[in-house]
């Protein structure tokens, strides 16, 4: 099998969580080191739950409180990537031009 790059890269650099936003209202975060529940979405009052490509699409588009679209939108083609099995490296992300946090090991909240 064949695995993504993103994944690969993940594990390597030890990367489990790429939080693009988490506050106690919303949350969207990329985990690139799980290949089966790829992001976590949901804040703190309703509790975040772990979902794949589709579900973060679909609480982007239905349910992600509005006041947090514009931090998200940069990540939502890498997300389609995802659902559609397009590759691409962590590096793409341009993660140093985005307010976003690496975490490395257990999820912390």
């Amino acid at each position: 099998m064949t695995y993504p790059t993103w994944y690969q890269e993940a594990i390597a650099r030890g990367i489990d969580f790429i939080v693009i936003v988490y506050e106690k209202a919303e949350g969207f975060v990329f985990c690139p080191s799980n290949l089966e529940t790829t992001f976590r979405v949901g804040g703190d009052y309703d509790g975040s739950f772990y979902t794949n490509g589709e579900g973060a699409l679909r609480h982007y588009y239905n349910c992600l409180n509005p006041a947090f679209e514009e931090k998200i939108a940069w990540f939502i083609p890498f997300v389609n990537k995802i659902v559609n099995k397009e590759d691409f490296s962590l590096d793409d992300l341009t993660l140093n031009h985005h307010p976003i946090r690496i975490i490395k090991g257990r999820w912390p909240w």
